[in-house]
């Protein structure tokens, strides 16, 4: 974990402040442009990181035990019904 982060336990779960200062990309929109540059689909100015309106700052981090036992379960039973009749 990133410098000064400090997890949190609450019964099963387990959560975790977000990166504060980190990147995240969300809904990427770019495609290459002219001479293969990266340009911004919805207004076709060059991609910058710093100007992206898919890039936000304060990713988040974390694992929820409770969602991922639930998650696997269904699998597990998608997968025993559907393919192992």
């Amino acid at each position: 974990m990133g410098a000064g982060l400090q997890p949190s336990t609450q019964g099963d779960q387990i959560t975790v402040e977000p990166y504060k200062s980190e990147l995240a990309s969300r809904h990427p929109a770019q495609k290459e442009g002219p001479d293969g540059t990266t340009v911004e689909v919805a207004t076709g100015a060059p991609y910058s990181i710093k100007t992206a309106s898919c890039v936000a700052i304060g990713a988040h981090v974390g694992h929820n035990t409770l969602a991922t036992e639930a998650a696997r379960a269904d699998v597990m039973g998608f997968l025993t019904t559907t393919l192992l009749k």
